[in-house]
């Protein structure tokens, strides 16, 4: 067995899908990793700055001719479940940011000092 046969077989055994499916907190069909809250924002940002790096570098017909088949595999077998919670997430915020702006309920926040 060469080098590079191995290390693909061995790529493939580390990110192999398991039956207990959790998609939280991993970009790996049945792996769950607990992160507190500042942790998961950076990890957040830092995999969509990878991410569009990648997007801004080929276009989707180029990396169907530059990607390995194991890149390609991981890319099939994980994007559904990568996709769903982003669209998920992703509409949420909408919702969220799609109403329209509201004034603080709070008097305390009108008062502008003294009169006199």
């Amino acid at each position: 067995m060469n080098g590079d046969h191995t290390e693909q077989n061995t790529l493939r055994c580390m990110v192999a899908p398991t039956r207990k499916s959790t998609r939280v907190g991993a970009m790996h069909v049945g792996y769950r990793v607990v992160v507190p809250g500042d942790d998961l924002a950076e990890r957040l940002i830092q995999a969509l700055g990878r991410f569009a790096e990648v997007t801004d570098a080929v276009t989707p017909d180029e990396a169907m001719r530059l990607l390995d088949d194991v890149a390609m595999e991981v890319f099939w077998r994980d994007w559904p479940n990568i996709s769903s919670w982003a669209g998920a997430l992703w509409r949420r915020l909408a919702e969220d940011l799609g109403g329209p702006a509201r004034p603080p309920q709070d008097p305390g926040l009108d008062e502008v000092g003294e009169s006199g």
